[in-house]
């Protein structure tokens, strides 16, 4: 059972959200170091692959296109009504992309890696310094690639009590500067 997709929606505008932390928002022009944008398309800078979001059946499917900085630029709490999310075994994962092309930025380019934390709360609202971490996995640092290549990462983690939120947290682990795109 799916209890939470993100996609960003559909369409050429390209809107802000507020999940997003830490980067500033770059409605149009090339992507700098620190700036997203929300987007249908990868080439955000003349050196990026071009390329669709992974879901390929979604015409014009927006997704999240950083030019990457050394901070945690993600953060979504999940509830599910009052009787909250049963002990069990859950999922989770992404996909993401270097898109940088081959050569770009060339001897030492920063290669991304991306960590993904799932936490839980067993209170409904308040306390938030109740939140307990879960799970915690990171991507190997992402290789350029000679065409755009989608890598998931994710895993299964294992909820022993019921809790009434699940947050999930990205973070991208490598500084700002030439790469980590």
């Amino acid at each position: 059972t799916v209890i939470w997709t993100e996609d960003f929606g559909t369409g050429n505008a390209a809107p802000s959200s507020p999940d997003v932390i830490n980067l500033g928002y770059s409605p149009f022009g090339g992507l700098e170091d620190g700036f997203y944008r929300i987007t249908w398309n990868t080439q955000q800078r003349s050196e990026w692959h071009y390329s669709t979001n992974h879901t390929a059946a979604d015409t014009y499917g927006n997704m999240l296109v950083i030019n990457g900085d050394d901070v945690t630029f993600y953060t979504k709490t999940i509830t599910k009504g009052t009787a909250g999310f049963s002990a069990g075994s859950y999922s989770a994962s992404l996909f993401l992309m270097n898109t940088n092309t081959p050569g770009t930025c060339q001897p030492g380019a920063l290669l991304p890696t991306i960590s993904f934390q799932v936490d839980y709360n067993t209170e409904a609202t308040g306390n938030e310094n109740g939140w307990v971490s879960l799970q915690s996995v990171s991507a190997n640092a992402v290789p350029q690639s000679a065409t755009p290549t989608w890598i998931q990462l994710g895993a299964v983690f294992n909820l022993n009590t019921v809790a009434q939120r699940i947050r999930i947290t990205l973070a991208d682990l490598t500084n700002s500067g030439c790469g980590n795109d």
